[in-house]
């Protein structure tokens, strides 16, 4: 078995040190939320809340910028390692105006 380095902020178990074996990637569309400002993780289902600042449940990894404009986020939900590419933030932007 060959040893892995992993870097800080990769999906690697706490305890162990280990990726989990199957870390899955959803892109939710906030258009499509009900309430943008939280959701549940799609997979393990863990409350992921704008308000949250401990970085306890989940993880920023990502900005995505489209022409100057924040587009959407990638996380990383801490409890079950999924990928979310929260997107279509600045659709919203532009019906607000």
């Amino acid at each position: 078995m060959s040893d892995h380095l992993y870097k800080k902020g990769e999906n690697v178990s706490e305890q162990t040190g280990i990726p989990p074996k199957n870390p899955q990637v959803y892109e939710v569309s906030i258009q499509k939320l009900i309430h943008p400002e939280e959701f549940q993780c799609n997979e393990c289902g863990a409350l992921i809340s704008a308000s949250d600042t401990t970085e306890d449940v989940y993880k920023i990894e990502k900005l995505i910028i489209k022409d100057n404009v924040l587009y959407g986020l990638v996380i990383r939900c801490n409890q079950c390692y999924s990928t979310i590419r929260l997107i279509d933030f600045n659709i919203r932007n532009k019906e607000m105006d």
